[in-house]
């Protein structure tokens, strides 16, 4: 490490050690509200009332009212008992008059008829599921959704009554129907921006962390002992009982209705027991986190923050804390929408950090914005994150502020889960924009399925503000797909256009072909920064990519193998369409030779150049093929141990997305896919029997023909289907020698959209160091393949 580096580490410590971390109290007050003192206000539910009174309901079974509740002074508030006798209410609102309350028991309304402050009327709206009495059996009601139903989430532990395990949705008429199965122990229910309908549920048997759960309607949220009720339900069959000790990724493949959980409360880290759901529906009134969710904390007495996302129809998202210190353990929260939030807390029989019995806190706005990420958005390579205010340039583009980590849970019957299965991704690139307001992190190894942590803590503003929180939790359920190659559909060559001319070809591939300004912006983005393996001179390479039948990719995949080249300073291209360049003398100037899309150059070489080439690898030199160089060498025989493959035909269309399983997780020119199987779009080759041999070759990536997709997707071409055989074993990659030469091959380069993938990218790039000679790789022969990592 160079002295200027260390210096600036040294300085970036030391600044760590001075700034100080900002307080709460900066940013949200917090306010003690006085509780009736000839009651023991457990609370269990808050409900907003008309003229800025405040209810809350007692596990004891009382509901008061408050008035003064929102006022400066708190010490004048005052409190009506409006209802005893109750069942534990853990769900409350006001309503055209009426109180709505959840039981254990049922679903009733409450009024105040003659106007004395106590309820004179109850009326039962629903008791349609089961209650035998037992401690656990709790239910958590919501506000009315957009339609006026409410939602129950039934707390399983502790019996078999009719629905626990269940959450249902109660019609203003009363009709309660049963909308998803597999809860174990919720905290709390509401909606986000978008109406839909979530819960929190408690680590424990089958749920190896606690989480934030969407509740889909039809779905099953993972906790098999609620299953037997699909038998009340006539034609719906239940999904199939989970393998123990299995994971969340692999059920999903087996259970079409399993729902992941939307966002993971790490157990320990972001507490032990998530209850209330509060959206931040205050229009700016609480702050700078619109939309977000608000989630209360009873074992740990925090609030956390929220954000959530769909990604092909699933929810994920990241988790931030946010308040603690709070007098006990929070169960309810309501929404103000002058921006007041309040909470309530209990802690019989739940103990919690604050050690306080009960309590009722509200909380505002200072109008003090934190230095703080308000959102954290999955991209095929990574995370965008959007901040209150500008970063710094120098600390946001220094990737030593980031540290990440990645884990899963055991999807088991036993209670809770380890964190397993545990991954170190990259930072490899952080690109600030939009005024200095978002950061767009490239990270290497993401695992679909898996908490990734990001820890910002290097990070400053523009104006050298830390980070109020600078750990954020994603959970990763899907791995977006990477962006479109154009808003525009692309161009149609003419139909004769592998008959024309090369001139003509030329024009045309350089010409409507040639990459867009956003293609070229993209591929900025994508580009590696270093190279694997610094060198004194870059090697020097010849890129040729003179073709008989032209790939549109080609002016594309030229374009990004010049950028990598100028970024990374690994090797120097010179760019050819000259068979006249394949001379003995002419090569031996070259380290590695790298073949673009180049269909026949057995027939476009000559004679000549094809002995020459053969004589440059022999004595040692380096040839990288992309794509449809495996297709170059029909009329040359000898030239099949060049790419090591012929083509044949393509059954994965470039349409469709594949999965990909590493043979070799560990190999120095895999080190793009963090030893994991990876998904990707492209079209991908068959080759001729007998062309492509693990007697020669070392296979790096194949296809992996356990993941249905790959033999059953709409998407492969219907006339060769029939070569995508689940037992088949279809390489994409491999390296391998011939004489001292090295050679890297990789089937991927069809669709321009590949060479504005990070991680292919990368993987060319170890490639081409491999075949100059700068980057050490075993390439014996694999024989057979018995190390495959599979797609996760």
């Amino acid at each position: 490490m160079t002295l200027p580096a260390i210096s600036k580490l040294i300085f970036l410590a030391a600044a760590a050690l001075i700034v100080p971390l900002p307080a709460a109290e900066e940013f949200y007050t917090r306010e003690s509200i006085p509780l009736p003192g000839d009651s023991v206000p457990e609370v269990g539910s808050i409900a907003l009332l008309p003229d800025q009174r405040l209810a809350i309901s007692t596990r004891r079974g009382e509901i008061w009212i408050a008035e003064g509740a929102f006022a400066d002074d708190l010490s004048k508030v005052r409190w009506t008992r409006f209802a005893y006798g109750l069942e534990s209410s853990f769900g409350m609102f006001w309503k055209d008059g009426w109180l709505y309350v959840t039981q254990r028991t049922d679903l009733s309304r409450l009024q105040d008829r003659d106007g004395d402050g106590e309820a004179d009327r109850f009326e039962v709206i629903s008791q349609d599921w089961g209650f035998d009495g037992d401690y656990h059996q709790f239910a958590f009601g919501s506000n009315p959704d957009h339609d006026g139903n409410v939602w129950v989430a039934l707390c399983e532990l502790g019996g078999k009554s009719k629905w626990r395990g269940w959450a249902v949705m109660v019609k203003p008429d009363g009709t309660t129907l049963p909308m998803a199965s597999g809860l174990r122990s919720p905290g709390g229910l509401g909606f986000n921006a978008k109406g839909d309908a979530f819960c929190t549920d408690n680590q424990g048997t089958w749920n190896g962390s606690s989480s934030l759960r969407h509740l889909k309607p039809g779905s099953f949220q993972g906790m098999p002992s609620s299953l037997h009720h699909y038998d009340r339900i006539p034609g719906l069959d239940a999904p199939p009982t989970p393998v123990n000790e299995s994971r969340i990724t692999d059920e999903l493949k087996r259970s079409p209705t399993l729902v992941p959980p939307a966002v993971i409360l790490p157990h320990g880290r972001m507490g032990a027991s998530p209850t209330a759901i509060v959206l931040d529906d205050s229009g700016g009134k609480f702050g700078p986190f619109a939309d977000s969710l608000f989630i209360g904390e009873q074992s740990h007495s925090q609030i956390q923050r929220v954000f959530t996302e769909q990604v092909d129809g699933v929810y994920q998202g990241a988790a931030w804390h946010f308040l603690k210190d709070f007098q006990c353990g929070i169960v309810p929260g309501k929404m103000a929408a002058d921006g007041t939030m309040f909470v309530g807390g209990t802690n019989r029989g739940w103990g919690s950090r604050g050690t306080r019995g009960f309590s009722l806190e509200r909380i505002r706005w200072t109008g003090r914005t934190p230095f703080e990420a308000t959102r954290m958005k999955a991209l095929h390579n990574g995370f965008e994150l959007k901040f209150t205010e500008a970063l710094d340039p120098e600390t946001a583009t220094d990737l030593s502020s980031y540290k990440m980590e990645s884990w899963t849970y055991i999807y088991q019957s036993s209670y809770g889960s380890p964190e397993v299965d545990k991954t170190v991704p990259e930072v490899v690139r952080a690109i600030v924009s939009d005024h200095g307001k978002t950061l767009t992190l490239e990270v290497r190894g993401l695992v679909q399925g898996h908490v990734h942590l990001l820890d910002c803590a290097g990070l400053r503003s523009a104006e050298g503000r830390s980070l109020w929180h600078p750990a954020a939790y994603y959970t990763l359920n899907r791995i977006p797909e990477p962006p479109a190659p154009s808003v525009m559909s692309p161009p149609r060559p003419p139909n004769n256009w592998p008959k024309l001319p090369w001139p003509e070809k030329r024009e045309l591939l350089t010409g409507i072909f040639a990459p867009t300004p956003a293609d070229k912006q993209r591929i900025e983005e994508a580009v590696p920064r270093k190279a694997t393996v610094t060198t004194d001179e870059p090697a020097e390479a010849l890129l040729f990519w003179r073709c008989q039948y032209p790939h549109v990719s080609i002016a594309t995949g030229n374009h990004a193998l010049e950028r990598m080249a100028d970024s990374t300073g690994a090797y120097r291209v010179t760019l050819s369409d000259d068979p006249a360049d394949f001379t003995p003398e002419n090569l031996s100037k070259f380290d590695v030779v790298i073949f673009n899309n180049t269909t026949s150059y057995d027939v476009t070489l000559g004679e000549q150049g094809r002995a020459a080439l053969l004589d440059y690898l022999k004595r040692g030199g380096g040839v990288v093929g992309i794509h449809a160089a495996s297709d170059s060498c029909r009329e040359w025989k000898e030239g099949i141990g060049v790419m090591g493959g012929v083509f044949k035909c393509h059954p994965w269309s470039p349409k469709g997305t594949w999965a990909f399983k590493l043979d070799e997780p560990g190999h120095p020119i895999n080190s793009a896919f963090g030893g994991l199987g990876f998904r990707h779009r492209d079209e991908i080759y068959y080759y001729q029997p007998g062309s492509f041999s693990e007697s020669r070759s070392s296979t790096l990536v194949s296809l992996d023909m356990r993941e249905p997709e790959n033999s059953t997707s709409p998407d492969l071409y219907p006339n060769v289907r029939q070569f995508a055989t689940t037992d088949g074993h279809h390489p994409v990659s491999w390296i391998h020698q011939l004489g001292k030469g090295r050679i890297f091959y990789t089937n991927f380069g069809h669709n321009a959209s590949t060479f504005w993938d990070g991680r292919i990218l990368k993987h060319l790039l170890d490639g081409i160091q491999f075949a100059a000679g700068d980057l050490a790789a075993e390439s014996a022969p694999s024989g057979e393949a018995a190390n495959a990592t599979p797609h996760r």
